[in-house]
């Protein structure tokens, strides 16, 4: 997401709600939500030995805000493909 410190906006829907170790993942760029909604776990993720957890999750669905104003906003989650996701 947009991190409100670069100037993101200060929104529920700059924002996504994630377990503790997919919390982590997201924060350390190891995790991102593709353009289709679906989790994206880069290539150079995916390929650590041991690494099988985050692995797994790459390509599953992400379940959406039933309020569609709490939505995920693309914006955010494109820039947070773009300039966070390890490439």
């Amino acid at each position: 997401m947009a991190s409100v410190s670069e100037k993101g906006p200060d929104h529920p829907a700059n924002a996504l709600p994630l377990t503790t170790d997919l919390h982590w993942a997201f924060n350390r760029r190891l995790t991102g939500v593709a353009a289709d909604q679906t989790i994206l776990v880069p290539n150079a993720i995916r390929s650590i030995l041991g690494n099988e957890f985050l692995r797994d999750l790459h390509g599953q669905s992400v379940r959406e805000a039933g309020n569609p104003a709490l939505q995920e906003m693309e914006e955010a989650l494109d820039w947070h493909r773009r300039n966070r996701l390890v490439g």
